[in-house]
C-alpha cells in the first residue's frame, strides 16, 4: 500500500525534488489521507531543503506542515549557491504561465512537471506529450540549463541529451518519472 511504499529514507542530499503526481486519484478523504503519508515521509528525509513542484493530478493549494517542503504551483527561480539557480515550472496553462512573467530567464537546473517536446516524451501510443511551450521558455533563455528534469510521462523515463539553441550547448534532459 501507500504506507509501505513511503517508508524508505533517503540517502542523504543537499535538496529533495518531487516532480509532482503525487496525488492519489479517489474520493477527497483518499486524497487528503495519500497527502499526509507523503508530508509525513518527507519529514523524515535528511534533506535540508524539499520542494514538491505541481503535477497535473496534483491540488492548487497544500501546505505540508510537518516537513515544511515548498509546494510550488507558479514559476519560480531559487537561488541554491552564488553559481548555481534553480528554475521551477510546474504544470499549468501557458497562457497563465506568460501571464505570470516569473517564468525563469535563466538557470544552472529546471525542473518541471511536463518534460520538453520530442524529449522523452512518447505515451504508450507513441505520441509526443511534451510541451512545446516549455521548448520555447528554454529556448529563449540566454544560457539554457545544464540539467532539465522532469517528470509526467512515465513511459517515456530516462536520460537523453539535447540543444534548445541553434548551434547552443547541449542540455541533459532526465525524465524521472
Amino acid at each position: 500500500g501507500t504506507e509501505q511504499a513511503h517508508s524508505d529514507i533517503l540517502p542523504a542530499g543537499d535538496i529533495l525534488l518531487h516532480l509532482g503526481d503525487f496525488s492519489a486519484e479517489g474520493s477527497t478523504e483518499e486524497e487528503h489521507k495519500g497527502w499526509k503519508i507523503l508530508d509525513e515521509w518527507l519529514a523524515k528525509q535528511p534533506h535540508p531543503v524539499k520542494v514538491i513542484v505541481r503535477g497535473n493530478h496534483d491540488p492548487f493549494y497544500l501546505q505540508m506542515e510537518k516537513s515544511g517542503a515548498l509546494y510550488i504551483t507558479e514559476p519560480t527561480t531559487l537561488p541554491l549557491t552564488n553559481n548555481l539557480q534553480l528554475g521551477i515550472i510546474p504544470y499549468g496553462s501557458s497562457r497563465k504561465m506568460t501571464a505570470s512573467r516569473s517564468l525563469p530567464t535563466h538557470c544552472t537546473i529546471l525542473a518541471t512537471h511536463v518534460p520538453p517536446l520530442k524529449t522523452l516524451d512518447r505515451t504508450y501510443t507513441g505520441k509526443s506529450a511534451g510541451s512545446g511551450f516549455l521548448n520555447k521558455v528554454v529556448a529563449s533563455m540566454k544560457q539554457p540549463p545544464t540539467l532539465w528534469l522532469c517528470g509526467h510521462i512515465h513511459e517515456g523515463r530516462g536520460v537523453s541529451k539535447r540543444a534548445f539553441q541553434k548551434n547552443g550547448p547541449t542540455t541533459t534532459v532526465i525524465n524521472a518519472a
